[in-house]
């Protein structure tokens, strides 16, 4: 299934950046007009859809962090009413995400 066919009515795409962590699984960070969703195609023969969504409305707070010394990790903190959510990447996708997320964020 495609992830147009997640979206809900009147939701656009507006950032989108691969290469994501978030436990150990690895996804395609999308950011909507109304939801941030971790999304990703898994399996060899039988493929399915690993789709997490949070809503705007649900986000009590947003930080952005980097780790490392050598190799800079971003990390990106999405607090929601009973648990935080830790993004891993790059530095510059996760700032880059952090940035747009902040643009759509209360609106």
């Amino acid at each position: 299934m495609p992830l147009e066919d997640f979206l809900i009515p009147e939701e656009t795409i507006h950032f989108r950046v691969p290469n994501i962590r978030y436990g150990n699984l690895e996804y395609e960070l999308i950011i909507t007009n109304k939801r941030v969703i971790l999304y990703a195609r898994r399996g060899l023969i039988s493929k399915k859809d690993d789709f997490i969504a949070i809503k705007m409305t649900d986000i009590r707070n947003v930080r952005y962090r980097e780790e490392g010394l050598i190799s800079k990790k971003g990390v990106l903190l999405i607090d929601l009413p009973n648990r935080r959510i830790a993004l891993y990447g790059s530095a510059d996708a996760m700032k880059a995400a952090y940035q747009n997320l902040m643009n759509w964020w209360g609106q």
